[in-house]
């Protein structure tokens, strides 16, 4: 692998120490510990630096969110927090229940009968996940409504202990 290398604190050649002020690819739990311990600043990497913010802001639904990462939303939002960057975390929650999230919802609302695959392709990971749990939705209401369902199960949520206990109160 290139690119990898191991930090040696006893290291005593000048030439092979690690300069201040490098900068260097780190996974972002490595990024969130060591600006924890005020070791390290954290940048953001291209695909959510300022210029591609304003192209996500413009037109959510046109960006392939994917091709960066597949985890798009939930990295974006840890290195908000760790760089406590409250108007980044609004413009993830801005394209995210925007443009796309309409898209999602009437999609899976809609689609029942049809192979979407190549309408979700591009989906990151979590807008996966709800488009996933929207389509089970709908196809269990489509299935009560019409009487195919031969019964509805409790939520757990209500036969849980607590549940119980707040009814007899």
């Amino acid at each position: 692998y290139s690119g990898l290398g191991f930090l040696d604190l006893s290291q005593q050649d000048e030439e092979r120490q690690l300069k201040e002020g490098s900068a260097l690819e780190v996974p972002l739990w490595l990024a969130k510990l060591l600006k924890s311990k005020s070791v390290a600043n954290v940048e953001y990497p291209k695909h959510f630096n300022e210029r591609f913010r304003e192209h996500l802001e413009a037109g959510p639904a046109s960006v392939n969110l994917r091709e960066q990462t597949p985890h798009y939303f939930a990295v974006g939002e840890q290195l908000a927090r760790i760089k406590m960057d409250d108007n980044f975390q609004k413009k993830l929650l801005f394209a995210f229940t925007g443009e796309r999230f309409q898209t999602i919802m009437n999609l899976a609302f809609n689609s029942q009968n049809e192979d979407v695959s190549e309408q979700t392709r591009n989906f990151t990971d979590s807008e996966k996940d709800l488009f996933d749990a929207a389509f089970k939705s709908s196809v269990a209401f489509s299935k009560w409504k019409t009487r195919m369902q031969s019964s509805l199960r409790v939520s757990a949520a209500a036969t849980a202990p607590e549940a119980k206990r707040q009814r007899k109160a």
